[in-house]
C-alpha cells in the first residue's frame, strides 16, 4: 500500500496532517473503493458489512457493528473502534474523520505508522522559518550562526530519511545530544517530536470506507 500511496501522490504538495488525510481519503474513494458494493446482514444485535468489489478480495473490508464497538478486518488491516453511541452502518458520525480516529482503540497493520516525511519537513520549515519571521525573532534564520544553519540542514535531512515515529524520535535525541536543537529553538520539545504526525493511511482508508457505506445505505433508504 505504501508504494501505491507514494506513486498516486507524486507531485501533490502535502502541507500538514489534515491535508495528508484528505489526499489519502480521496485516493481510497476514487481508486481503492471505486467499484465496491455493500453486503449487509444482521444477526440479532450484530450487523456485519462486507465492503468489497465483486469477484475480488482486493481492498475488501469487513466491518462488524456490535454495541458501541466496530471491529474491522480485511485488506487494510485490523482495527477496533470504541464509540460512545450504539454503532450502526448508517450513523452520521462516520463523516467526522478525526473524531472517529480518536475512537480507535487498537489496530494492526504491517505498514501502520503515524509519521510522514513530507509533513515533517513542511512543519519544521514553517515553524522555524515562518514563525521566526512573523515574530521577528532574534533567531531569524538570517541571523543564524554556522552551527545553527548546519543543525537546521541536518534536521531536514534526518526528517526525509526517517521511516517512522520511532526513528524520528531517535534522530531528534541524537541531534540534540549536545544541545544543538535547543540552541536553534528553545521550545523544540513542544512540537518537534510530533512534527511528522499523520493519520496512518490504512486507518484513513478504513474510516473512508465507513463514510462511503453510510452514504450508500442512507441513499438507499431515501430511495426506498
Amino acid at each position: 500500500m505504501r508504494s501505491l500511496i507514494k506513486r498516486e501522490r507524486k507531485g501533490v504538495q502535502i502541507v500538514n496532517k489534515y491535508d495528508h488525510a484528505k489526499k489519502i481519503a480521496a485516493l481510497a474513494r476514487t481508486k481503492w473503493f471505486k467499484d465496491h458494493v455493500v453486503d449487509l446482514r444482521t444477526d440479532g444485535s450484530v450487523t456485519v458489512v462486507d465492503f468489497h468489489k465483486p469477484g475480488t478480495s482486493v481492498y475488501a473490508v469487513r466491518y462488524i457493528f456490535a454495541g458501541s464497538y466496530v471491529y474491522v478486518s480485511g485488506d487494510l488491516g485490523s482495527a477496533v473502534f470504541h464509540c460512545t453511541w450504539p454503532v450502526m452502518p448508517t450513523n452520521k458520525h462516520w463523516n467526522d474523520r478525526w473524531y472517529i480516529y480518536e475512537k480507535l482503540e487498537a489496530a494492526r497493520r504491517y505498514d501502520f505508522d503515524e509519521y510522514d516525511a513530507d509533513v515533517c519537513v513542511t512543519c519544521i520549515k514553517n515553524t522555524l522559518l515562518e514563525r521566526d519571521k512573523a515574530e521577528k525573532n532574534t533567531r531569524f534564520p538570517e541571523n543564524w550562526d554556522a552551527k545553527q544553519k548546519e543543525t537546521f540542514r541536518e534536521l531536514i535531512k534526518r526528517a526525509k530519511e526517517c521511516a517512522g515515529r520511532i526513528s524520528w524520535s531517535t534522530a531528534i535525541a541524537d541531534l540534540n545530544a549536545d544541545g544543538d536543537i535547543s540552541n536553534l529553538d528553545n521550545d523544540w520539545w513542544e512540537w518537534l517530536d510530533s512534527a511528522g504526525e499523520v493519520m496512518p493511511p490504512c486507518i484513513v482508508g478504513i474510516i473512508e470506507g465507513l463514510q462511503i457505506i453510510s452514504e450508500k445505505l442512507n441513499k438507499q433508504g431515501e430511495n426506498s
